[in-house]
């Protein structure tokens, strides 16, 4: 388990370092790319999505809000639930984004070698149980 957090965190650390200059955080490039995914989410749909708790995930939008990348609405059929969607502002930034996450991406299955496509088909279907 010590390795596998460990390496979780060495990776974490590759795809920071990629999106530090343009200005996002590993969390908020994958909220960004399940945006695109959709016109709309509910807040809890997302944060299952993306194996967030809402606290979490409402403290990761907050900054992205604010930077006019994503826009967050009242749904209509339940004045209680929020509905999430990528901005213009939001869509514009994701081909730079995605630019950088192909550079890592590339670099991380280098390093990882043959053995990569195992091993993420192991962690897909782990993230499938959960």
């Amino acid at each position: 388990m010590l390795n596998l957090r460990a390496a979780a965190r060495v990776i974490t650390r590759e795809y920071e370092s990629a999106f530090a200059p343009l200005g996002v955080t590993a969390s908020q490039f994958s909220i960004l790319v399940a945006l695109d995914a959709k016109p709309a989410w509910p807040m809890s749909e997302l944060a299952q999505l993306l194996s967030m708790d809402r606290t979490t995930l409402t403290r990761v939008l907050g900054p992205m809000k604010r930077d006019g990348w994503v826009l967050s609405r009242a749904d209509t059929s339940d004045g209680r639930a929020s509905l999430i969607s990528l901005s213009d502002q939001g869509k514009a930034k994701l081909p730079e984004l995605i630019a950088a996450w192909n550079t890592v991406q590339t670099r991380m299955m280098t390093k990882l070698g043959p053995k990569a496509g195992p091993l993420l088909s192991q962690l897909q279907s782990l993230l499938q149980t959960t």
